[in-house]
């Protein structure tokens, strides 16, 4: 048997502009001073407003969501738009994060706070700013029939559920390992490896997250790196050092 593990963000769905609204009002609730987005809270549908009136800022957004793997992440990026912090690589996010971790447990309370109020204000505004990229649902569906397909995210199971039942794609609580197991995949991989009864080379973990495929590859994971989610040249790289496949969106389907 094969098992086919899949990330969320950045691999099934780019969520990236609902992650935006979600980190800022979360962001604004614990600095209420703070100079973005007009300092006022947004919803489901202001995003196209956002856009048009702070381009800078998105643009900015868009080059650092590479770097985030859990809510506190989100802390950092928003706090680096704020101040106008400037970071080139992972290592800049890593020190700006350290600096700011007093602020992870509020923060994610926050996180997942703003994101229900979204989902509760308006489920279908909510679901309509998170899309799953081209091809991506009937490839799944298609390798459900032949292999097992799991979900290790770092995002949590109620947007995971809700996302993908919208496009047909019904996957059951025990094969979403998300953020009740915390933040390590390796532990998510290993309860994966365990709950089936598989050895770790029949897993075919696919991840927009370098780090994250990094440590997988050491379990003997076959571990893919899915080029179309929020991947930098310096990720890319990386994976080439460690022997890790880059992957193309149109290759996916062929990928089991």
């Amino acid at each position: 048997m094969r098992v086919l593990a899949l990330d969320y963000d950045g691999v099934i769905f780019d969520s990236q502009y609902e992650a935006v609204i979600t980190a800022y009002n979360s962001y604004r609730s614990l600095n209420p001073d703070n100079k973005l987005f007009g300092n006022r809270e947004h919803g489901c549908y202001d995003l196209k407003r956002i856009r048009e009136r702070y381009p800078d800022k998105i643009k900015e957004y868009e080059r650092l969501r590479p770097y985030i793997h859990s809510a506190i992440d989100y802390y950092v990026l928003m706090h680096a738009l704020d101040k106008g912090i400037r970071i080139n690589n992972n290592a800049g996010f890593n020190k700006l994060k350290d600096a700011l971790s007093e602020k992870e447990d509020e923060y994610r309370k926050q996180f997942y706070r703003a994101r229900k109020k979204m989902q509760d204000h308006s489920l279908e505004g909510w679901c309509r700013l998170s899309v799953p990229y081209p091809g991506i649902i009937e490839d799944i569906d298609a390798f459900s029939r032949k292999a097992e397909v799991v979900i290790v995210s770092n995002n949590n199971i109620e947007t995971i559920k809700r996302s993908l039942a919208l496009y047909g794609i019904h996957v059951k609580d025990n094969d979403i390992y998300d953020n009740r197991l915390g933040n390590d995949k390796n532990k998510k991989l290993e309860m994966v490896r365990k709950n089936i009864g598989i050895e770790f080379k029949d897993i075919y973990f696919i991840d927009d997250q370098i780090t994250s495929l990094v440590r997988a590859k050491q379990l003997g994971v076959k571990c893919f790196l899915a080029v179309w989610g929020y991947v930098t040249e310096e990720h890319m790289q990386i994976a080439r050092d460690n022997d890790i496949r880059l992957l193309e969106l149109e290759e996916f389907s062929k990928i089991v």
